[in-house]
């Protein structure tokens, strides 16, 4: 198991965003996270990715205990995650952008950099074919050079999913990465995704887009107020009356 959350309690201000919420996350699934809004999900990935610290419970990463966890310390041991808002720096390029996702990856030292040290020139060119893979994987490569801010925001999607891969990470965390895409540009993700996944990363997924949720996710978590009401396969979560309920009302 790759990811493991064991009653995992987090509160704002004397409310509940997540109430004792436990589920598992296998090695090389795509597992989806459903739920109205203000259920919770990007709760939990900012307590999985340690911007939030739970009160109570745990969370396992491939065998380690990082509750509460630095998000540096938890993106070096193997999570990277996109965000619902995108958050890039728009002032530098897209090549600049996807390269500060290698900040884990660097060997260099600062005195390496100041002096530029064989090992300095050494890690730079590793690097730089690294992002040179990510460019081409995401099909940037005729916007390398291009200020981000400048970019469609269906492009500048992708440059932060590419800096996410940078970190070549073991769970790739997605918040809603389909918002704002148009239809075209959705099928491009959804192929992306599948691609991600035959490289072995793990990917934990929010999305509102249910026809691209159902289509993907291998396993689906529902949460609702905090807690986790359904999960299942698609079909079992399609059909649930608490699901239904919880999207729909009921009389």
């Amino acid at each position: 198991m790759l990811l493991q959350l064991n009653n995992v309690f987090k509160t704002f201000g004397g409310i509940v965003a997540i109430n004792n919420l436990s589920f598992e996350v296998r090695n090389n699934q795509i597992l989806g996270l459903i739920g109205p809004n203000g259920a919770g999900k990007t709760t939990v990935f900012n307590c999985i990715t340690g911007i939030y610290k739970p009160e109570k419970g745990t969370i396992y990463f491939d065998g380690k205990n990082i509750t509460g966890l630095k998000p540096h310390v938890i993106s070096k041991l193997g999570i990277a995650r996109t965000f619902q808002t995108i958050r890039l720096f728009p002032s530098m390029s897209v090549a600049e952008n996807i390269m500060a996702g290698r900040h884990t990856k660097c060997r260099q030292t600062w005195f390496d950099s100041l002096i530029r040290t064989p090992k300095y020139f050494k890690d730079e060119k590793e690097n730089w074919l690294k992002i040179k893979y990510y460019i081409d994987l995401l099909k940037l490569s005729e916007y390398t050079t291009s200020i981000v801010s400048s970019l469609p925001y269906g492009l500048q999607r992708k440059v932060e999913i590419a800096r996410a891969l940078a970190s070549e990470p073991k769970l790739l965390i997605l918040d809603e990465p389909a918002a704002g895409l148009n239809n075209k540009e959705t099928q491009e993700l959804v192929d992306l995704i599948y691609q991600i996944k035959a490289m072995g990363i793990t990917i934990l997924l929010i999305e509102h887009d249910m026809d691209m949720m159902m289509s993907l996710a291998e396993y689906i978590i529902v949460m609702n107020f905090g807690e986790k009401i359904a999960e299942g396969i698609p079909s079992e979560i399609q059909s649930n009356p608490q699901v239904i309920e919880a999207y729909l009302g009921s009389e």
